[in-house]
């Protein structure tokens, strides 16, 4: 939405496209969060009416070079367990396997004939896509180079990341927002002559749209006086909470619950407030998933729609999964506890010693540490480690991002691609030393 408005501003016409069919009051609501209302084109793809029926043969040739070099199958998440057990089960799968991709080719080339007609009707010059681990996606961006359109990766969170790493090179510009997303992109085999280095656009908006704490119930639940408690308590505690779309996580976050309930209880002066997942998208039903005994009036389950990092000023502790979550709890400057479930697979975040990671059943005692401690809401994380932090991932600390990201789009449609990676090469390359002869306990 901030690149929408930024882009809206220089001439452009962006249309969004919901290829999910079910996002158009999710898009509304961060449209009116951001001022972004009228600044695009809302597209819902069962509008498409599909008048192309079939390819010629070169056509799908195309195709079919294309569909096997992006493997858009759920088979290729999978292909390495199914490698390892099939080899130690002497079994062949590969009939099985060659059935599964023939069944999707079918669907990927239905697709691919919805995306085509749609991109002939908007006619677009740029294809930006968030994330090509969706299928339909996939078709897109198949589709968009079937029609010769220039296709730009624009990643969601922190951009292309450790588990991005493996994702086969379909776009012919791929934006970083920060010298790691520079590292993972070089790490995935991005050509350096495709990367489009911008800064993070959000660094613009940090500091304004502030939440009034007077008017924090319109986020929370219960709603009753949240704010008057905060206001009273002397320390509060913030929780990023992962999706409640299967038994793991609920597990997880129930447990993390627990143990924060029964902190509450025993400290009446702590207030947690338990932020859900953008992906549960404040579904009721998501929300009573979070056991109703857990709530109280010191505990309140947030939207997932309040901005993040409005709760973070208000908070004496943050505590979160590996996740984007902790660049912007940095930013804030919020002592944070990372709960470690994924078994040291983020090497370059862990780098800094900035925060605390702990395993889930140590989490209650680190709690009772920090609580003891009491650090003040002004307090400082390690002020050289964090500013190293914050300039391998967030890069860029002023409100000209947004100004860089629509400049870099300009260039690109002008055919005349800004590659500022070779024209910010020394910074970069700064970043790169800095962290490699950066003292730190390993």
């Amino acid at each position: 939405m901030l690149l929408t408005h930024a882009l809206h501003e220089t001439g452009i016409k962006i249309y969004i496209l919901d290829l999910t069919n079910k996002l158009e009051g999710e898009i509304d609501k961060y449209a009116k969060l951001y001022k972004s209302k009228h600044t695009f084109t809302y597209i819902n793809i069962n509008q498409c009416i599909n008048r192309r029926k079939s390819f010629n043969k070169k056509e799908l040739n195309k195709i079919l070079n294309h569909f096997n070099k992006t493997d858009p199958t759920p088979v290729c998440s999978s292909t390495n367990f199914i490698s390892d057990f099939t080899t130690e089960n002497n079994i062949d799968l590969s009939p099985a396997i060659k059935q599964v991709k023939e069944d999707y080719l079918k669907i990927f080339l239905i697709k691919l004939l919805e995306a085509i007609d749609l991109l002939n009707i908007i006619n677009p010059s740029i294809f930006v896509y968030a994330c090509e681990l969706d299928f339909s996606t996939r078709a897109y961006i198949a589709a968009s180079n079937f029609n010769g359109l220039k296709v730009i990766s624009m990643q969601h969170c922190e951009g292309n990341g450790e588990e991005y790493e493996q994702l086969p090179i379909l776009a012919d510009y791929y934006l970083a927002y920060s010298p790691y997303n520079c590292k993972k992109l070089i790490e995935m085999g991005v050509g350096k002559d495709k990367i489009l280095f911008s800064g993070m656009i959000e660094n613009d908006k940090i500091y304004t749209n502030n939440i009034n704490i007077r008017n924090l119930h319109n986020h929370a639940f219960p709603s009753n006086d949240i704010g008057k408690r905060i206001e009273s308590s002397k320390y509060t505690i913030l929780i990023a909470l992962k999706p409640n779309n299967t038994k793991k996580y609920i597990h997880i976050n129930k447990k993390a619950i627990r143990i924060l309930a029964k902190l509450s209880r025993k400290n009446p002066q702590i207030v947690v407030l338990l932020k859900l997942h953008p992906n549960d998208k404040d579904d009721i039903q998501k929300i009573s998933i979070i056991n109703k005994q857990f709530i109280s009036d010191s505990i309140f389950i947030i939207k997932s729609s309040c901005p993040l990092t409005e709760l973070l000023k208000l908070s004496n502790l943050f505590i979160t999964f590996n996740s984007s979550a902790i660049v912007d709890a940095h930013v804030i400057n919020t002592r944070t506890i990372v709960i470690d479930e994924d078994d040291g697979k983020w090497p370059d975040w862990d780098f800094y010693k900035t925060y605390n990671k702990v395993d889930i059943k140590k989490l209650e005692l680190e709690i009772i540490n920090e609580f003891q401690y009491n650090k003040p809401l002004e307090s400082p994380l390690l002020p050289a480690q964090r500013e190293l932090f914050l300039f391998y991932f967030r890069y860029k600390f002023d409100n000209l991002n947004g100004h860089r990201m629509v400049q870099l789009f300009l260039s690109v449609l002008q055919n005349k691609p800004n590659i500022t990676y070779f024209t910010q090469q020394k910074e970069l390359d700064l970043a790169l030393n800095l962290i490699r002869h950066t003292p730190h306990k390993r």
